[in-house]
């Protein structure tokens, strides 16, 4: 550490982190905003979007997972009765390219979740 080698390490993953975001966010912004609405943060490796009616939380995960696609609800993330329905993207841990591929499908499918 003393070295820089953690100074360096940080600067390198926050370029990943600032790619996997974007490429997520590109669709957020894109394809999926007809069904999604992003609450862009600042920081992080997660990002949530709440889902537009008339979309139902589960059916959209089941879907999604039937398409290899892992994402999480926020719903059981609420504390309190006011409970709102969206999803959970996590890319800390997945690769740029695996984020595009994966929103591209989830975007394909999404017609068929609304229908």
């Amino acid at each position: 550490m003393l070295d820089g080698d953690f100074a360096k390490h940080l600067r390198r993953m926050h370029k990943h982190y600032a790619a996997r975001r974007q490429v997520l966010l590109s669709h957020l912004e894109g394809d999926l905003f007809r069904w999604l609405d992003p609450i862009i943060q600042a920081a992080g490796i997660h990002l949530v979007a709440r889902l537009k009616p008339p979309l139902a939380e589960h059916q959209v995960i089941a879907a999604a997972r039937d398409a290899g696609i892992g994402i999480y609800g926020i719903s059981p993330f609420h504390a309190g009765p006011r409970v709102e329905r969206g999803l959970l993207f996590g890319y800390g841990g997945i690769d740029a390219k695996e984020i595009d591929t994966a929103l591209a499908r989830l975007a394909v499918i999404g017609p068929s979740i609304v229908s």
